[in-house]
């Protein structure tokens, strides 16, 4: 009795998170979100850099650094367009605007490096470039992984619901396609469980995850191992 009713709150819950999942994140959310990963991953990298051990004039302009690092995020987040990108369909282009978005920043401080060589009195002290590499390599990974991964949350709540499990025939463009479109697509909770093609440069292989079968396995007994609907 108390499995059935666990069961049947959590459908319910997950069904709930799949249906309202944009209004969960909407984009001011995810401006946040970023703002705080660019903020750890600068904090981290000083961190780093200094052995655990930021104290005294390190600690001073760790502080003063990180308000241009926060000003110039937002300023990259909105150029890029980062932050309007629907999470649970995260791709390569999203990577890419990922990657620009921490270019911008990375070039800003390095911009304020070299105005720093040439002024008198510079309001912000050097940043030493062990800290940038270690800053741009952190910030990227950061960003990327936590959309990748709420891609991946969100995909296993549509599919370990009650979800037709089919084959495409075609491990091509088209059946790629096919395949994100149903993927894409919560209505159907469909869960594509392989690819049938006939090219033996394809059999055997996996494509995103995955495999790809012969046209020689379709039988009524590999549909019912398979469960395939």
């Amino acid at each position: 009795m108390l499995k059935e009713v666990f069961r049947n709150y959590s459908k319910y819950i997950r069904e709930f998170l799949i249906n309202h999942a944009d209004r969960f994140l909407p984009g001011w959310l995810v401006l946040l979100k970023d703002l705080f990963i660019v903020a750890f991953s600068y904090l981290a990298a000083y961190t780093l850099r200094y052995n655990f051990q930021v104290s005294g004039n390190a600690h001073h302009d760790m502080e003063l650094q990180l308000v241009l690092v926060m000003v110039a995020s937002v300023i990259a987040f909105l150029v890029t367009g980062l932050y309007k990108g629907i999470l649970r369909h995260t791709g390569i282009r999203d990577v890419i605007q990922v990657l620009k978005a921490m270019i911008i920043v990375t070039g800003v401080l390095l911009l304020q490096n070299a105005a720093d060589s040439y002024m008198v009195h510079p309001l912000l002290s050097h940043v030493p470039y062990s800290i940038l590499i270690i800053f741009f390599t952190l910030g990227l990974v950061l960003l990327i992984f936590t959309r990748f991964a709420i891609r991946l949350i969100y995909y296993w709540l549509s599919v370990n619901g009650k979800a037709q499990k089919v084959l495409i025939y075609g491990a091509g463009a088209a059946g790629i396609i096919t395949k994100n479109v149903l993927h894409g697509d919560h209505d159907r909770r469909v869960k594509v469980v392989g690819f049938i093609d006939n090219n033996p440069g394809k059999i055997g292989k996996t494509i995103e995850g995955i495999y790809v079968y012969s046209s020689g396995v379709l039988n009524p007994k590999f549909l019912k191992e398979k469960d395939i609907n």
